[in-house]
């Protein structure tokens, strides 16, 4: 599930008020058990009722550990088959630039490998080509909800060997909790990797009020209601930051929706309460999910020529668009539905070049894993298509593509991949 970029405009403006080319190495099946237990050693707690998320979100924290997780394996959870792909390639031997949308259903990586494990002649099982389950802040975040509250869209970031490593795990939300909807976002980081921020700000500003809290294991909680300057209107929203020893940073935003078309906002009552963001904040599964975060560089490439919008099929409506070489994002919709598309880059590190090495190889020598339409845990409804791809000169490139209010597939698996292994990503490659 890929991360959202938009923000909410009113915890913006509430922010700006505070001061304060090696070949992979095979993983041999008898080492998955090995794994298993290096992750129950050191993944700590997670959402018991779901073990698969707890092995795939242990993964990226375990960066540290690589003389012990020297490669990553996940049992598949959908059995999907790859096969071979003739690029089209410059006299150097890198795929030719060529904007412009692959045919709609036209699969770029034709099925070659079966259910029952037999090798495509690419190599690799159709379990070697699916991607296992992985870690999305959206399902932790979708637990913790209290009982009552239902999931109207849904987007954020996701966590496991196949992803783009981040320093954030982020998820944005529409929900109604029977009086309205509301927006509610969350944000996890490590404290240390971020500028400090202070306690409940000193200076006077009209409609806030903030006050501190104890946390259980010596952290503080800051709680902030929003409303606006003068008595009437009743509340904009309530923040709630969590600061823990460990470093664990946790901050919730819950907020009003602005009605469309001239209908009225959504009243205070839609907003979940302070003590319903506090319980969600201090949670024991964030710490797990901190365990997923690596600390990213910022980027520092151009950005590409290639973009986004013109790789998509035709007929389709862009809504949004934002790009950086390291990422780019758009809201796809026709008459009645909407995708979220995403592609994010970045350079494969050992470990997850050791998860791809027994994928499928394209004719170009790149290695692909797919899901199809796999439903995103405790997002109520929300499914997503991924292909991650593994170049030879070690580039991690990855296209999702999310139905974020489980409306109904927009895009097909072959769309996503056409749009994955599109030779005009070869862009990437320019100085």
């Amino acid at each position: 599930m890929s991360a959202h970029p938009d923000h909410d405009d009113a915890h913006d403006a509430h922010e700006a008020h505070d001061d304060t080319r090696a070949q992979p190495q095979a993983l041999g099946r008898g080492d998955e058990e090995t794994l298993l237990r290096a992750f129950r050693e050191t993944g700590g707690q997670f959402l018991a009722d779901t073990p698969r998320l707890v092995e795939a979100g242990a993964v990226r924290g375990r960066r540290r550990r690589r003389g012990q997780l020297s490669a990553l394996a996940g049992a598949a959870a959908l059995v999907l088959a790859v096969g071979a792909f003739t690029a089209v390639v410059q006299p150097d031997g890198r795929p030719a630039l060529a904007v412009g949308p692959a045919a709609p259903g036209t699969s770029l990586v034709p099925p070659s490998a079966t259910a029952s494990g037999t090798a495509g002649a690419s190599g690799g099982t159709a379990a070697d080509a699916a991607l296992p389950e992985e870690l999305h802040t959206v399902s932790v975040l979708g637990q913790l909800l209290p009982p009552g509250v239902r999931i109207v869209r849904s987007s954020g970031s996701t966590h496991g060997p196949g992803t783009v490593p981040s320093s954030e795990a982020t998820a944005y939300l529409l929900v109604d909790n029977g009086h309205g909807r509301s927006k509610l976002s969350v944000s996890v980081g490590n404290a240390e990797w971020e500028k400090a921020l202070g306690g409940c700000p000193t200076g006077q500003v009209a409609g806030r009020v903030c006050h501190e809290l104890p946390d259980a294991v010596g952290g503080r909680v800051f709680v902030t209601t929003w409303g606006p300057s003068t008595a009437s209107g009743g509340l904009l929203s309530h923040d709630v930051r969590l600061e823990d020893p460990d470093g664990l940073r946790v901050v919730l935003h819950s907020s009003r929706v602005e009605g469309a078309d001239g209908a009225p906002a959504s009243g205070a009552d839609a907003l979940l309460t302070p003590d319903q963001l506090t319980a969600v904040a201090t949670a024991p599964a964030w710490r797990s999910v901190l365990g997923t975060l690596a600390r990213v560089p910022q980027d520092t490439h151009a950005t590409p020529d290639v973009r986004l919008p013109d790789l998509v099929p035709a007929g389709l409506k862009v809504r949004t668009f934002s790009g950086t070489w390291s990422q780019q994002y758009a809201t796809l919709a026709d008459d009645t539905r909407e995708v979220d598309l995403t592609v994010q880059v970045a350079q494969a590190d050992q470990v997850t070049r050791s998860w791809f090495a027994q994928a499928p190889v394209l004719a170009d020598g790149s290695r692909v894993r797919t899901a199809a339409d796999r439903p995103v845990p405790y997002a109520q409804g929300a499914t997503e298509t991924v292909v991650a791809v593994l170049r030879p000169d070690g580039l991690l490139l990855r296209a999702t593509a999310l139905d974020p209010a489980g409306a109904g597939v927009l895009l097909t698996r072959e769309q996503v991949e056409a749009v994955a292994l599109s030779p005009s990503w070869s862009a990437l490659d320019a100085p």
